[in-house]
């Protein structure tokens, strides 16, 4: 997903036009009315549940928009990472952490957002910079060519941009933000990692909608269609015609929000049944309710989070855990010198591609 556009090709922000075809006025309605109905399946489930729940698909998610920067990591390893107590030494799960800390302590991102924006005096730091380059003799060092500065056009970009993400109508249409994202994915300006904050701002944006999610499988729907993607946005830097990098877009958040609310109906009808099958289990009595809220926390349970949890000793916990794995909801595995238990279906739901 890392790829050279021509920088001299890109123009301000108000010089993109979206023109709205019948096709486009349809997808746009669906569209909305995918992440409103969506959106409203969220607002009918109680924060305990849906929480947690969420917390492990940005997960998931930041894991697949890694993955669309040529970072790959395996679902177990990412999952078995966050839930272990030991340090991992893989580099890109060490990254996703970092990135998914800093957007909870709200700072990445927040360096986007407009509110923030207008309080701030310097925005340099925001961006990457990149300086003017000349050739120079070999023997006396002398200047023998400047090119044309790309310090200077990336300059007015940047500026460009931000004046873009300070105006309150930026938040306010789906077209705004679909050339706000095509803007910062093209012009690529922070020092890493430009495509996740892209998709992470895409999701942000929403806000202005009055639809707060917090996160969408963005990623897992782009990643089926990624050459289209970056086909799209070089055509749109060419072209200065956003069109189908705007149908494209829309298609993209339509996807995610169905493929989210199925996602949650098929969570909680997994919470329901596996609350029946330890309320049905004989061979000893269970707190079914506390174990239900500790087993959908997390993919991988560790004795620590049972006993955590439930407020009990060690060696209940180690009891509770066997009994779970007796009824087959829990796998045990070894991670090192510890023990964590995989809660499979969970973790299969969790790491569900998108229907396309």
């Amino acid at each position: 997903m890392n790829f050279q556009l021509p920088f001299n090709a890109l123009g301000p922000i108000h010089h993109y036009r979206i023109q709205m075809t019948d096709a486009l006025h349809i997808q746009h309605q669906k569209t909305l009315a995918a992440l409103h109905q969506c959106y409203g399946f969220t607002l009918a489930m109680s924060a305990d549940v849906l929480q947690p729940f969420m917390q492990m698909m940005h997960l998931s998610e930041l894991k697949s928009s890694f993955e669309l920067e040529g970072q790959s990591v395996a679902y177990a390893r990412i999952f078995e990472a966050h839930c272990s107590a030991a340090k991992t030494t893989d580099k890109t799960i060490q990254q996703i952490n970092a990135f998914k800390l800093s957007l909870q302590a709200d700072q990445g991102l927040k360096d986007l957002e407009p509110e923030f924006l207008r309080t701030q005096q310097k925005t340099a730091d925001l961006y990457r910079n990149k300086s003017d380059q000349k050739i120079v003799s070999y023997y006396t060092n002398l200047c023998l060519y400047t090119p044309p500065t790309a310090a200077n056009v990336l300059d007015k970009l940047k500026a460009d941009l931000h004046q873009h993400l300070l105006d309150p109508v930026s938040l306010t249409t789906l077209q705004q933000h679909c050339i706000s994202h095509f803007q910062l994915r093209a012009l690529a300006p922070f020092i890493s990692h430009n495509g996740a904050l892209a998709r992470q701002y895409a999701i942000m944006a929403l806000s202005g909608l009055g639809l707060s999610f917090s996160t969408l499988p963005l990623s897992a729907c782009i990643y089926h269609e990624r050459e289209i993607y970056n086909s799209h946005i070089r055509q749109g830097v060419v072209n200065q015609q956003l069109d189908q990098w705007f149908a494209l877009y829309l298609t993209v958040l339509e996807q995610s929000a169905i493929h989210l609310q199925h996602c949650l109906q098929q969570y909680l009808m997994l919470r329901k049944s596996v609350a029946e099958q330890i309320g049905k289990y004989i061979d000893y009595v269970l707190p079914t309710e506390a174990l239900v809220k500790v087993l959908f926390e997390q993919p991988y349970i560790s004795t620590q989070h049972v006993c955590k949890g439930l407020n009990c000793h060690r060696h209940t916990a180690y009891l509770y855990l066997e009994h779970l794995c007796k009824m087959g909801i829990l796998i045990p595995k070894k991670a090192g010198r510890e023990t964590l238990y995989w809660h499979k279906a969970y973790f299969d739901l969790l790491v569900t591609e998108p229907l396309q």
